[in-house]
């Protein structure tokens, strides 16, 4: 069999316009992309990208994703729930790690993330080291992250050990007990 693919790069909503009209057979989309376009396009995944996460000597794959609210170690936050009328910061509002799992799980629990919260910041893409310091120096009360992210960065000497912890932590919960890390989502 001779199967050949015309690859096209395109601008999202060029993208989505063009899958209306039936104009492509096949899209690679990141998870993020893939989420939003899925509930009003009825894609189906032909397959699935695996992150590899490196700890230490360790490599951990896994084709989930999740996120996790960072607080101080010695805050008074101790559920979702209790986010409400704090000040929260993360990267960007497109990132699905470091805010749109959060914003979700927030609404899961009655928290409406534009409103019931006092204050919320955005410090730019990808900025995690930024989010994970602002948290530390209590700057801001709660951060948004890819789950990993606030174990590499102890690793990493970026963020002193022990001095935050991930909001209601479900590693090794049944919603995901193999997940390597500590998450929230």
């Amino acid at each position: 069999h001779n199967i050949t693919f015309k690859m096209q790069f395109m601008e999202y909503s060029d993208l989505l316009h063009a899958i209306d009209e039936g104009a492509v057979d096949m899209v690679f989309l990141d998870a993020v992309k893939f989420s939003c376009s899925d509930r009003n396009n009825n894609l189906q995944p032909l397959a699935t990208m695996r992150t590899r996460k490196f700890l230490g000597s360790e490599y951990y794959d896994s084709g989930h994703y999740h996120g996790a609210m960072i607080v101080r170690t010695d805050s008074n936050i101790t559920k979702v729930e209790d986010v409400r009328d704090r000040t929260v910061e993360f990267t960007s509002a497109e990132d699905l790690g470091g805010c749109q799992l959060q914003w979700g799980e927030l609404q899961l629990q009655n928290v409406a993330f534009l409103t019931d919260i006092k204050q919320i910041r955005m410090v730019g893409e990808h900025n995690y080291a930024r989010v994970l310091q602002d948290v530390a120096s209590g700057e801001v009360e709660v951060g948004f992250v890819a789950s990993g992210i606030l174990q590499t960065a102890e690793h990493n000497g970026a963020v002193e050990p022990g001095q935050l912890r991930v909001l209601g932590n479900l590693q090794g919960s049944a919603s995901d007990p193999f997940y390597p890390f500590p998450f929230t989502t």
